[in-house]
């Protein structure tokens, strides 16, 4: 994985980052991420997007929380200038389980770094090459621009990269932009009225992310942290079998 990684980021084109100018205020906006059924919509996550000036540069954050199995889902981007560092850190309760992975661009040396954390093992890397784009840029990016054509992203999920094609339909004041695999595969929808995101859908395309205030993000979130028992997976791990060497 790690190898192609490097073979896929050689091939890459230089990626613009189109980022909101520091002076501009901070945004946070709140979502419910719905299984839609024909019974009714069934809220399977809250996520919120965050974009917060800095002195000398712009912070990216997106943080989704999941009703089952106290799955937390954060990504920071940090934009100064020509350097870029990407932190997306999936926690879970079970000790045995959560990933992280550090992607870091430096635009003087044209090189980019890698690190995958896991509970076990740990994998550095580097290349000298152009620039991917980076996910949370690009959907600040897609806010004002009507994109077409191949683009070619960092994927936390995979921890590499994704080439996309890239849609955008408008009506008016409303802007769908829809991006689709290689293989032909649905991998994100976001509309758009003006710049405001008013609704995502991502990988799967079965849920969909509505917005919500700020008080129903919190209930939400807060209710699903009091009925997951997190000590619960902890017993059962600290109770499993010891396997002895041999």
């Amino acid at each position: 994985m790690f190898q192609l990684t490097l073979a896929l980021l050689a091939a890459a084109p230089t990626a613009p980052l189109v980022l909101p100018r520091p002076e501009e205020p901070t945004r946070t906006e709140y979502f419910v991420l719905e299984e839609r059924r024909s019974e009714g919509n069934d809220p399977v996550a809250v996520l919120a997007l965050r974009r917060v000036p800095l002195e000398d540069g712009v912070l990216l954050e997106q943080e989704i929380f999941f009703r089952a199995a106290g799955l937390r889902v954060l990504t920071d981007e940090t934009h100064r200038g020509d350097e870029v560092r990407l932190v997306w850190r999936e926690l879970r309760s079970s000790p045995e389980t959560g990933r992280t992975w550090m992607v870091e661009w430096d635009g003087a040396a044209h090189s980019l770094t890698t690190a995958s954390h896991g509970t076990r093992s740990k994998v550095h890397g580097s290349l000298a090459g152009p620039c991917p784009e980076f996910p949370l840029a690009l959907i600040e990016s897609l806010r004002t621009q009507d994109r077409s054509g191949t683009i070619s992203t960092l994927d936390p999920l995979a921890r590499g990269l994704e080439t996309l094609e890239v849609r955008t339909d408008v009506e008016g004041e409303t802007r769908v932009v829809s991006l689709t695999r290689e293989d032909g595969s649905f991998a994100g929808r976001y509309r758009f009225e003006g710049t405001s995101l008013v609704e995502l859908q991502l990988q799967g395309g079965a849920r969909v992310a509505r917005p919500c205030t700020r008080a129903e993000y919190q209930r939400l979130s807060a209710h699903w942290r009091v009925s997951y028992d997190p000590l619960r997976d902890l017993r059962a791990w600290s109770r499993r079998p010891k396997v002895r060497a041999r």
